[in-house]
C-alpha cells in the first residue's frame, strides 16, 4: 500500500527552527494513511479513538502518551461517535538543540520514541504510556507554555520552547521507565536496543570493509529508512557521514604515524578510489592528505 511521507520542510514551517504543536479533534484529524520524515509525540487530552500504526492498531485513551517515529505509516481514526483531541508535538531532535544528541544514551527515551513502536504483543501495539498524577499535572503544563510560546513569539520563545520540550522527553523517558515493569518487556526493548547499538560497534571495527545501509539496518533488525533515521539522532550524523568519519580518522593516523603510501593508506581505509578519497579527506580534514603528512612531520 502506498501513502505519502511528509518531509519535515514542507510539514514544519520554520526550517532553522522545525518544531510544531497543534491540536487534533475529531473535527480536523488528518484521516489518511501517511508517515513524516520527522519525531512525532501524541498526547490524548480527552475523549477515545484508532491510533493504526503499520499493521498494527490500538484504542488511546485520555492521558495516554505515545510516539510516532520517522517513516513508520501511522493513521489516526475516530472511534464511533466517541469526540477526542491529541496534542501532536512535532519536530527533529538534533535540529531543534544539539544537546539532544544526548538524549540518545537516556535508553528509557530511546525505547519510549523509537523501540516502542516496533514491538507488538498478539499483534496488537504496547501498551502507551501514562504519566503519573504528580507528572500529568507537569506535562500539561509544559505543553500549554510551549503552545503559549509559539503562538505570541515573544522574545527569547524558541529558547523557552525548548527548555519545555526537553523538559517533556525527560518525563516521558522516565514515566516509560516506570509503566515498562515485565521481565519480558525488558527483554524484549534490550534485545533492540543492543542491536542497534551492535551494528554502530561493527561498524566502527569493520569500517575499512564494505559496508552497506541496507546490511547495517538488518543487523538492527529495522527497516533501512527507519535505521537510517534512529542513527542520525544517536550518533547525530547521517549513515554515509559517519562512515566517512571513521574511515577518514583512520587515515590521519596512519599518515602521522606509518610512512605508508597515500595508496596503501587509501584501501586499508575503506576506500577503492585514491580520487574520491582525496576529495572526502580535504572536505572533511580541510587539506589534502599530503598536506597533513608534512604537518605531522
Amino acid at each position: 500500500m502506498s501513502f505519502p511521507v511528509y518531509g519535515f520542510r514542507e510539514f514544519l514551517p520554520e526550517e532553522d527552527f522545525p518544531f510544531k504543536i497543534a491540536v487534533r479533534s475529531q473535527d480536523n484529524f488528518n484521516p489518511v494513511l501517511h508517515a513524516h520524515e520527522h519525531l512525532q509525540l501524541c498526547y490524548v487530552t480527552y475523549g477515545t479513538c484508532i491510533h493504526r500504526l503499520g499493521s498494527m492498531e490500538a484504542v488511546v485513551l485520555q492521558g495516554n502518551f505515545f510516539s510516532v517515529p520517522p517513516f513508520l505509516e501511522h493513521q489516526i481514526l475516530p472511534m464511533n461517535l466517541t469526540p477526542f483531541e491529541i496534542i501532536q508535538i512535532d519536530f527533529i531532535p538534533y535540529f531543534i538543540h544539539e544537546n539532544m544528541r544526548d538524549l540518545s544514551s537516556f535508553s528509557s527515551f530511546m525505547d519510549f520514541a523509537y523501540i516502542q513502536p516496533l514491538i507488538e504483543k498478539n499483534g496488537i501495539l504496547m501498551p502507551k504510556m501514562s504519566f503519573s498524577i504528580v507528572d500529568k499535572l507537569e506535562a500539561e503544563t509544559r505543553i500549554a507554555s510551549m503552545r503559549k510560546e509559539l503562538i505570541n513569539k515573544e522574545e527569547g520563545y524558541r529558547l523557552a520552547i525548548k527548555a519545555d520540550l526537553l523538559k517533556l522527553l525527560v518525563l516521558a523517558g522516565r514515566a516509560f521507565q516506570y509503566n515498562r515493569r515485565s521481565a519480558n518487556d525488558r527483554k524484549s526493548f534490550s534485545k533492540y536496543r543492543q542491536s542497534f547499538y551492535q551494528t554502530i560497534s561493527h561498524m566502527e571495527k569493520h569500517f575499512a570493509e564494505s559496508i552497506c545501509l541496507e546490511e547495517m539496518a538488518e543487523l538492527a533488525h529495522m527497516s533501512p529508512t527507519y535505521f537510517s533515521s534512529v542513527f542520525k539522532l544517536v550518533k547525530g550524523m547521517g549513515f554515509s557521514d559517519f562512515l566517512n568519519y571513521l574511515r577518514i580518522l583512520n587515515a590521519t593516523q596512519l599518515l602521522a604515524e606509518t610512512e605508508k603510501s597515500i595508496t596503501e593508506i587509501v584501501f586499508e581505509s575503506g576506500y577503492n578510489n585514491v580520487a574520491h578519497f582525496n576529495k572526502t579527506f580535504k572536505k572533511l580534514v580541510g587539506i589534502t592528505p599530503t598536506e597533513y603528512r608534512k604537518g605531522s612531520l
